[in-house]
């Protein structure tokens, strides 16, 4: 991201933001560690050391588009058939992020278009050539050189990174 700031960065988590949903203006500043200690307290401590190598800070969960909490389940390791886990976690998520961030990224889902950010996911550069093209996994996306992995500006109605 151009112009980007570490010193922005918040490593302390604020114990006030639990109680005083939705925070995204400070949810963009969490590190990694600020992230896994909202998830200690809304008691999901059990999980936290399945993120230790994910690299999961609040920009990610704000402004990636199709970072959703079954998302951040499945980055979590968390068992499908913990229904009511996943439901704890997704209430809080949503809670954080309030309802229009949570509905735009509910629609950008719908528009299709994107990739489903998926832990697991490879990014291949293709290659132009005479050889038979091979079957892609789901967890695979394929991209032309000339194409950006990212945009360059960030175009989108969300909280800035700006320091407030």
């Amino acid at each position: 991201m151009v112009g980007f700031k570490t010193d922005f960065m918040v490593r302390s988590f604020d114990e006030s933001i639990v109680t005083s949903y939705p925070k995204p203006e400070a949810v963009v500043h969490w590190t990694h560690a600020a992230t896994c200690e909202w998830l200690r307290k809304i008691d999901l401590a059990e999980f936290t050391p399945n993120l230790l190598c994910a690299g999961t800070p609040g920009a990610l969960m704000v402004y990636e588009p199709t970072f959703t909490a079954e998302t951040l389940a499945e980055i979590l390791q968390m068992p499908p058939h913990k229904t009511l886990l996943r439901r704890h976690l997704t209430t809080h998520f949503n809670q954080l992020l309030g309802q229009k961030i949570v509905a735009e990224k509910r629609d950008a889902l719908a528009m299709g278009g994107l990739p489903q950010l998926v832990p697991n996911m490879r990014i291949k550069i293709t290659k132009k050539g005479l050889s038979l093209p091979r079957k892609k996994s789901k967890s695979e996306l394929c991209i032309d050189p000339n194409e950006l992995l990212c945009p360059e500006a960030l175009n989108h109605k969300y909280p800035s990174l700006s320091q407030t």
